[in-house]
């Protein structure tokens, strides 16, 4: 079954992401329908400090989180166009 979209404008469409809990990896599908934007998901603590940055490049359409890297706890995930915030979603990790 396909994930809701968490995030959907004229040049971006981003599904939750799945699994969450995570253990050792989690997947955020996406399509990017304007190649001008830049995109990208910050991985960050609950301290709001960041712990990973993974870009979204036009030609992908999924993001792997490298979850096995990271403590077990709770984390945020933030979707940025072009350097600006505007999701955020959370992501739990399991060991």
């Amino acid at each position: 079954a396909e994930k809701e979209h968490i995030y959907s404008s004229n040049h971006l469409i981003l599904h939750d992401l799945f699994p969450n809990p995570a253990t050792e990896h989690a997947f955020a599908d996406y399509r990017i329908l304007n190649q001008d934007i830049e995109a990208k998901i910050v991985i960050h603590n609950i301290l709001g400090n960041i712990i990973e940055e993974y870009d979204m490049p036009f030609a992908d359409n999924r993001v792997k989180i490298r979850a096995e890297s990271m403590n077990a706890g709770i984390y945020f995930y933030t979707l940025y166009v072009d350097n600006k915030g505007v999701i955020t979603r959370k992501l739990i990790i399991k060991k």
